[in-house]
Protein backbone atom coordinates (compact mmCIF):
# COMPACT_ATOMS: atom_id res chain seq x y z
CA UNK A 1 0.00 0.00 0.00
CA UNK A 2 1.62 3.61 -0.68
CA UNK A 3 3.18 5.04 2.17
CA UNK A 4 0.50 7.59 4.09
CA UNK A 5 2.67 10.62 5.10
CA UNK A 6 1.37 13.43 7.82
CA UNK A 7 2.74 17.02 5.90
CA UNK A 8 2.98 19.30 8.63
CA UNK A 9 3.74 22.40 6.77
CA UNK A 10 2.62 26.33 7.35
CA UNK A 11 3.97 27.26 3.70
CA UNK A 12 1.54 26.65 0.64
CA UNK A 13 4.78 26.99 -1.48
CA UNK A 14 6.82 24.08 0.49
CA UNK A 15 4.06 22.34 0.86
CA UNK A 16 2.95 22.06 -2.94
CA UNK A 17 6.97 21.67 -3.64
CA UNK A 18 7.34 18.63 -1.33
CA UNK A 19 3.77 17.06 -2.32
CA UNK A 20 4.96 17.24 -6.15
CA UNK A 21 8.44 15.70 -5.36
CA UNK A 22 6.49 12.61 -3.79
CA UNK A 23 3.64 12.51 -6.07
CA UNK A 24 5.03 13.48 -9.07
CA UNK A 25 8.38 11.52 -9.46
CA UNK A 26 7.77 7.89 -9.30
CA UNK A 27 10.73 7.05 -11.33
CA UNK A 28 12.69 8.09 -8.59
CA UNK A 29 11.00 5.60 -6.38
CA UNK A 30 12.08 1.49 -6.15
CA UNK A 31 10.79 -0.73 -8.68
CA UNK A 32 6.88 -1.48 -7.81
CA UNK A 33 6.79 1.21 -5.21
CA UNK A 34 3.01 3.01 -4.99
CA UNK A 35 3.37 7.16 -4.82
CA UNK A 36 2.89 8.41 -1.66
CA UNK A 37 -0.04 9.36 0.18
CA UNK A 38 0.28 13.04 1.17
CA UNK A 39 -2.55 14.79 3.73
CA UNK A 40 -1.67 18.31 4.32
CA UNK A 41 -2.17 20.34 7.14
CA UNK A 42 -0.73 23.77 8.19
CA UNK A 43 -1.20 23.84 11.90
CA UNK A 44 0.27 21.38 14.86
CA UNK A 45 -3.35 21.30 16.32
CA UNK A 46 -4.64 19.88 13.22
CA UNK A 47 -2.00 17.09 12.76
CA UNK A 48 -2.47 15.90 16.43
CA UNK A 49 -6.60 16.22 14.82
CA UNK A 50 -5.87 14.32 12.41
CA UNK A 51 -3.33 12.14 13.91
CA UNK A 52 -6.80 11.38 16.71
CA UNK A 53 -8.49 10.03 13.58
CA UNK A 54 -6.19 8.85 11.36
CA UNK A 55 -3.13 6.34 10.78
CA UNK A 56 -0.08 7.55 9.18
CA UNK A 57 3.22 5.85 8.50
CA UNK A 58 5.55 9.10 9.22
CA UNK A 59 5.25 12.66 9.65
CA UNK A 60 7.11 15.41 7.69
CA UNK A 61 7.23 18.31 10.03
CA UNK A 62 7.89 21.76 10.02
CA UNK A 63 9.87 22.95 12.76
CA UNK A 64 8.52 26.49 12.71
CA UNK A 65 4.70 26.41 12.89
CA UNK A 66 2.24 28.78 13.97
CA UNK A 67 1.25 27.26 16.94
CA UNK A 68 4.33 25.45 17.63
CA UNK A 69 8.41 26.07 17.19
CA UNK A 70 11.51 24.33 17.55
CA UNK A 71 11.45 21.44 19.86
CA UNK A 72 8.02 21.85 21.14
CA UNK A 73 6.81 20.77 17.62
CA UNK A 74 8.65 17.49 17.97
CA UNK A 75 7.17 16.48 21.52
CA UNK A 76 4.10 17.51 20.76
CA UNK A 77 3.94 15.17 17.67
CA UNK A 78 5.25 12.56 19.84
CA UNK A 79 2.93 12.87 22.43
CA UNK A 80 0.27 12.30 19.98
CA UNK A 81 1.55 9.20 18.26
CA UNK A 82 4.38 8.12 20.18
CA UNK A 83 5.20 5.37 17.81
CA UNK A 84 4.99 7.68 14.73
CA UNK A 85 8.21 8.32 13.03
CA UNK A 86 8.60 11.95 12.45
CA UNK A 87 11.44 13.71 9.57
CA UNK A 88 12.33 17.27 10.21
CA UNK A 89 11.99 20.05 7.79
CA UNK A 90 14.21 23.21 9.02
CA UNK A 91 15.94 26.20 7.38
CA UNK A 92 19.48 26.35 7.08
CA UNK A 93 20.18 28.15 9.96
CA UNK A 94 18.27 26.12 11.91
CA UNK A 95 20.23 22.88 11.44
CA UNK A 96 21.45 22.67 15.08
CA UNK A 97 17.48 23.19 16.51
CA UNK A 98 17.08 19.50 13.93
CA UNK A 99 19.50 18.03 15.22
CA UNK A 100 18.71 18.36 18.85
CA UNK A 101 15.11 17.48 17.43
CA UNK A 102 16.75 14.13 16.34
CA UNK A 103 17.57 13.33 19.65
CA UNK A 104 13.98 14.02 21.27
CA UNK A 105 12.83 11.22 18.73
CA UNK A 106 12.70 12.53 15.66
CA UNK A 107 14.14 10.30 12.77
CA UNK A 108 15.68 12.24 10.40
CA UNK A 109 15.83 15.77 8.88
CA UNK A 110 16.05 18.11 5.27
CA UNK A 111 16.49 20.90 4.78
CA UNK A 112 14.57 23.31 2.89
CA UNK A 113 15.96 24.52 -0.52
CA UNK A 114 18.02 21.28 -0.57
CA UNK A 115 15.87 18.87 -1.06
CA UNK A 116 14.87 16.64 -4.21
CA UNK A 117 12.79 13.73 -5.02
CA UNK A 118 15.55 10.91 -3.87
CA UNK A 119 16.75 12.36 -0.76
CA UNK A 120 13.26 13.05 0.19
CA UNK A 121 11.75 9.56 -0.34
CA UNK A 122 15.08 7.72 0.87
CA UNK A 123 14.71 9.89 4.09
CA UNK A 124 10.71 8.85 4.50
CA UNK A 125 11.50 5.18 3.84
CA UNK A 126 14.91 5.24 6.42
CA UNK A 127 12.65 6.88 8.85
CA UNK A 128 10.07 4.16 8.78
CA UNK A 129 12.18 1.82 9.12
CA UNK A 130 14.46 2.99 12.01
CA UNK A 131 11.23 3.42 14.14
CA UNK A 132 10.78 -0.34 13.07
CA UNK A 133 13.92 -1.37 14.46
CA UNK A 134 13.27 1.06 17.21
CA UNK A 135 9.98 -0.78 18.20
CA UNK A 136 11.42 -4.37 17.87
CA UNK A 137 14.44 -3.55 19.83
CA UNK A 138 11.89 -2.09 22.71
CA UNK A 139 9.71 -5.21 22.54
CA UNK A 140 12.84 -7.57 22.51
CA UNK A 141 13.64 -5.61 25.97
CA UNK A 142 10.29 -5.96 27.55
CA UNK A 143 9.98 -9.52 27.06
CA UNK A 144 13.69 -10.12 27.73
CA UNK A 145 12.87 -8.41 31.24
CA UNK A 146 10.02 -10.56 31.82
CA UNK A 147 11.75 -13.38 30.94
CA UNK A 148 14.36 -12.59 33.48
CA UNK A 149 11.56 -11.89 36.18
CA UNK A 150 9.99 -15.09 35.80
CA UNK A 151 13.33 -17.05 36.13
CA UNK A 152 14.70 -14.95 38.91
CA UNK A 153 11.17 -15.31 40.40
CA UNK A 154 11.17 -19.69 39.98
CA UNK A 155 15.13 -19.57 41.26
CA UNK A 156 13.73 -18.70 44.83
CA UNK A 157 11.99 -22.34 45.06
CA UNK A 158 14.25 -24.94 44.47
CA UNK A 159 17.48 -23.21 46.35
CA UNK A 160 14.69 -22.64 48.91
CA UNK A 161 14.28 -26.54 48.97
CA UNK A 162 17.72 -27.34 48.71
CA UNK A 163 18.69 -25.23 51.58
CA UNK A 164 16.27 -27.01 53.77
CA UNK A 165 17.57 -30.19 52.71
CA UNK A 166 20.98 -29.22 53.19
CA UNK A 167 20.09 -28.03 56.58
CA UNK A 168 17.87 -31.39 58.00
CA UNK A 169 21.24 -33.65 56.41
CA UNK A 170 23.67 -31.45 58.58
CA UNK A 171 21.55 -32.07 62.07
CA UNK A 172 22.94 -33.33 64.89
CA UNK A 173 22.18 -36.56 65.37
CA UNK A 174 22.06 -38.02 62.19
CA UNK A 175 19.57 -38.46 60.27
CA UNK A 176 18.22 -42.29 59.45
CA UNK A 177 19.71 -44.06 56.04
CA UNK A 178 15.44 -43.56 54.44
CA UNK A 179 15.58 -40.01 55.23
CA UNK A 180 19.27 -39.17 53.98
CA UNK A 181 18.32 -41.00 50.51
CA UNK A 182 15.15 -38.99 50.35
CA UNK A 183 16.35 -35.92 51.23
CA UNK A 184 19.53 -35.87 48.73
CA UNK A 185 16.67 -37.30 46.12
CA UNK A 186 14.65 -34.04 46.99
CA UNK A 187 18.12 -31.86 46.50
CA UNK A 188 18.99 -33.92 42.88
CA UNK A 189 15.65 -32.84 41.72
CA UNK A 190 15.09 -29.24 42.95
CA UNK A 191 19.23 -29.04 41.41
CA UNK A 192 17.72 -30.27 37.82
CA UNK A 193 15.03 -27.89 37.85
CA UNK A 194 17.45 -24.73 38.75
CA UNK A 195 19.75 -26.21 35.36
CA UNK A 196 16.55 -26.20 33.13
CA UNK A 197 15.79 -23.04 34.53
CA UNK A 198 18.95 -21.43 34.08
CA UNK A 199 18.89 -22.91 30.60
CA UNK A 200 15.81 -20.54 30.02
CA UNK A 201 17.86 -17.84 30.91
CA UNK A 202 20.70 -18.51 28.58
CA UNK A 203 18.60 -18.98 25.78
CA UNK A 204 18.49 -15.36 24.10
CA UNK A 205 16.26 -16.81 21.47
CA UNK A 206 13.39 -17.30 23.85
CA UNK A 207 14.20 -14.05 25.77
CA UNK A 208 14.08 -12.28 22.76
CA UNK A 209 11.02 -14.01 21.59
CA UNK A 210 9.11 -13.63 24.67
CA UNK A 211 8.81 -17.17 25.35
CA UNK A 212 10.25 -20.15 26.56
CA UNK A 213 10.55 -23.77 25.26
CA UNK A 214 8.05 -25.99 25.49
CA UNK A 215 8.62 -30.17 25.21
CA UNK A 216 5.64 -31.67 25.26
CA UNK A 217 5.69 -35.53 26.44
CA UNK A 218 3.09 -38.35 27.28
CA UNK A 219 2.63 -37.56 31.37
CA UNK A 220 0.66 -39.68 34.20
CA UNK A 221 -0.74 -36.73 35.87
CA UNK A 222 -0.37 -38.09 39.72
CA UNK A 223 3.58 -38.52 39.04
CA UNK A 224 3.90 -34.70 38.16
CA UNK A 225 1.89 -34.13 41.20
CA UNK A 226 4.11 -36.62 43.43
CA UNK A 227 6.73 -34.61 42.07
CA UNK A 228 5.58 -31.12 43.50
CA UNK A 229 4.90 -32.26 46.63
CA UNK A 230 8.27 -34.17 47.47
CA UNK A 231 9.69 -30.91 46.29
CA UNK A 232 7.89 -28.40 48.60
CA UNK A 233 7.59 -31.00 51.63
CA UNK A 234 11.02 -30.27 53.43
CA UNK A 235 9.70 -26.24 53.32
CA UNK A 236 6.33 -27.12 54.06
CA UNK A 237 7.22 -29.37 57.34
CA UNK A 238 9.36 -26.18 58.35
CA UNK A 239 6.12 -24.27 58.73
CA UNK A 240 4.44 -27.56 60.00
CA UNK A 241 2.19 -28.48 57.02
CA UNK A 242 1.57 -31.61 55.78
CA UNK A 243 1.27 -31.66 51.56
CA UNK A 244 -0.92 -34.62 50.92
CA UNK A 245 -1.83 -35.46 46.87
CA UNK A 246 -5.41 -36.37 46.66
CA UNK A 247 -6.03 -37.50 42.86
CA UNK A 248 -7.58 -40.76 41.39
CA UNK A 249 -4.93 -42.70 39.98
CA UNK A 250 -7.19 -43.26 37.04
CA UNK A 251 -6.42 -40.18 35.78
CA UNK A 252 -5.64 -40.45 31.61
CA UNK A 253 -1.63 -39.69 30.31
CA UNK A 254 -1.35 -35.66 29.28
CA UNK A 255 0.68 -34.69 26.28
CA UNK A 256 3.08 -31.87 28.55
CA UNK A 257 6.18 -30.57 29.61
CA UNK A 258 6.85 -31.77 33.08
CA UNK A 259 9.43 -29.46 34.14
CA UNK A 260 7.01 -26.62 33.17
CA UNK A 261 4.13 -28.01 35.33
CA UNK A 262 6.63 -28.43 38.08
CA UNK A 263 7.20 -24.60 37.94
CA UNK A 264 4.02 -23.92 38.16
CA UNK A 265 3.00 -25.95 40.68
CA UNK A 266 6.19 -25.06 42.15
CA UNK A 267 4.95 -20.70 42.16
CA UNK A 268 1.24 -22.25 43.71
CA UNK A 269 2.74 -24.39 46.22
CA UNK A 270 5.91 -21.26 46.95
CA UNK A 271 2.97 -18.64 47.25
CA UNK A 272 1.17 -20.82 49.36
Amino acid sequence: RPLRVLLVEDNPGDAELLRLLLEEAPEQAPPGAPTPEVHWVERLAAARELLAREAMDVVLLDLSLPDARGLDTVARVRAAAPALPIVVLTGLDDEATALHAMQAGAQDYLVKGTVTAPALRRALRHAVERQRLVDAAQRATNARDVVLGVVAHDLRNPISTIKMCAGALGESPPAPAESVEYLAGVIQRSAEWMERIIRDLLDVTAIEAGRLAIDREPLVPTAVLESARQQFAPIAGEKGIALVVEAPPSLPPIEADGERLLQVLGNLLGNA
